[in-house]
C-alpha cells in the first residue's frame, strides 16, 4: 500500500470522527436532560419553589393567582406547564397560588336594608354577585310602612352558595309610604271604590263627604284632606269629597198647582 493511499485513508478517518463530533457526539454530551414537573399543588410557594429548584427548574418572577375550592387559599394551586409535563432542565415553570373558594354562602338577610346588601354583595373585592332588588306583595300593608327598604325574602334562599356574576333576588314589601293624588292618579281618579281599598289595604278611616256641584260631573274627586305625597300613617283620618249632583227643587207655585190638578181629578 502507497504511503498516498495511507495518508488518504487517515484524512477520511479523522474527517468521519470529525464529522461524528460534531453531530452526535459533542450534541450528546451537551443536551439537557428531560425533566417531568412535579407536582407542587397544596405546598407553599417557599416549598414549591424548593422542590422546582432541586429538579433544576427554574421558577417565573411573577406568581399568578387562581380561585379555588380545593386548595386552601395562599397554598399552590397548579404550575404552567402543568404537572407531569416533559420539560428541558432549566425550563421556567409559573406557579399559582390560591385566591381561595370564590363562592359565596349567603346568609339570611331578612330585616335588613336592601341596599346595604346589595352594595356589600357587589363589591368586587367582595362576592361579586349581581344583586337584584324586587317588590313582593304583602298583607296588612300598614305593617310594613316603617320597613319599606327591609328585606323580606330572597332567592336563592340561605345556605346556598354562589359564584361571582351569580344573580341574587332579595324582596322587599310592594307598598307605597305617601299618598297618591286621588284627583288625577290612576286607578283612584274618579274612582272611591278603589280610593276604599286603598285606605283598607293602609288601616286609614275614610269618610266620603258629597259636594253639590253642576261643575263637575258626579262621582268626581274634588280634593283629599291629606296632600299627595305627604307620609301615610297607620289610623290616619282620610276625607274625600265628591262632586254630587244637586238635588232640582220645583218651584212652590207649580208644586201647589200640580196638587190641586190632582186633587180635581180626583173629585171628578
Amino acid at each position: 500500500m502507497s504511503k498516498f493511499t495511507k495518508l488518504l485513508i487517515i484524512l477520511v478517518s479523522v474527517l468521519v470522527l470529525a464529522l461524528l463530533s460534531v453531530f452526535i457526539i459533542i450534541p450528546a454530551i451537551f443536551k439537557s436532560p428531560n425533566i417531568e414537573v412535579p407536582d407542587v399543588s397544596g405546598l407553599s410557594v417557599n416549598e414549591a419553589r424548593t422542590v422546582l429548584k432541586n429538579e433544576k427548574l427554574k421558577i417565573a418572577g411573577t406568581i399568578k393567582e387562581d380561585y379555588t375550592d380545593d386548595v386552601e387559599k395562599g397554598k399552590v394551586t397548579r404550575t404552567s406547564p402543568k404537572k407531569g409535563s416533559i420539560v428541558k432542565k432549566g425550563a421556567t415553570i409559573t406557579l399559582y397560588k390560591s385566591l381561595g373558594s370564590n363562592r359565596t354562602e349567603l346568609e339570611d338577610y331578612s330585616g335588613q336594608e336592601a341596599e346595604k346588601v346589595k352594595t356589600l354583595l357587589e363589591d368586587a373585592k367582595g362576592a361579586g354577585l349581581n344583586v337584584i332588588i324586587e317588590k313582593k306583595e304583602v298583607e296588612k300593608k300598614y305593617d310594613y310602612l316603617d320597613k319599606a327598604n327591609i328585606i323580606i325574602g330572597q332567592e336563592p334562599a340561605a345556605g346556598e352558595k354562589l359564584v361571582t356574576g351569580d344573580i341574587l333576588k332579595l324582596f322587599i314589601p310592594d307598598i307605597v309610604t305617601e299618598y297618591p293624588d286621588f284627583l288625577t292618579q290612576s286607578p283612584y281618579k274618579d274612582n272611591i271604590d278603589e280610593i276604599q281599598k286603598f285606605c283598607d289595604e293602609y288601616d286609614i278611616h275614610l269618610t266620603v263627604k258629597e259636594v253639590e256641584t253642576e261643575d263637575k260631573t258626579q262621582g268626581t274627586i274634588l280634593s283629599q284632606s291629606k296632600s299627595a305625597t305627604s307620609n301615610i300613617s297607620k289610623g290616619d283620618e282620610l276625607t274625600v269629597e265628591v262632586a254630587k249632583k244637586p238635588v232640582v227643587m220645583e218651584p212652590l207655585e207649580n208644586s201647589e198647582e200640580s196638587s190641586n190638578n190632582e186633587q180635581n181629578n180626583q173629585d171628578n
